[in-house]
């Protein structure tokens, strides 16, 4: 039903962009507010993970992140951290955002693994999208957004 996109339109467009809060009270420049990539967005797992494989240090990786046999302790405690959120199949990831940007920058301090390595990972994740495409909105046209707000 096209009335229920609008609806939805509308809904966003009060809630305001969740970066740079109110949307212009103009509808172009609204719409161009709505439709700007700038939003960091999930990734699903594995395409990081298949980046890693074909880097050939998927099974360094997960020998770092391993217990030790004797006491149980960690001898890479942010490398299992990050490797864990693959065994568990977890479905997107964003390591983009400040709980995975810190692991991996913590999993560099460890040494784990290299600076350039953690940053191709963060980049790797690095899935910008628009305002409009995190709500399932396509592309507003002005025309769209005149309407919404007229609701």
């Amino acid at each position: 039903m096209a009335d229920d996109y609008y609806v939805r339109l509308k809904a966003v467009l009060d809630a305001g962009h969740p970066k740079t809060g109110v949307y212009n009270a103009d509808d172009s420049l609204a719409q161009e507010e709505i439709t700007a990539i700038n939003l960091s967005a999930d990734t699903l797992v594995s395409e990081p993970e298949r980046a890693i494989r074909e880097s050939g240090k998927w099974t360094q990786y997960i020998e770092r992140s391993q217990l030790k046999a004797t006491d149980g302790s960690f001898t890479n405690p942010w490398m299992y951290e990050l490797m864990s959120a693959y065994q568990s199949r977890t479905d997107e990831i964003n390591f983009m955002d400040p709980y995975w940007s810190t692991v991996i920058d913590n999993c560099i301090t460890e040494g784990s693994i290299g600076s350039v390595a953690g940053q191709e990972l963060k980049n790797w994740s690095d899935n910008r999208q628009s305002d409009a495409t995190r709500n399932a909105l396509g592309t507003p046209t002005v025309g769209d957004i005149t309407y919404a707000r007229s609701l």
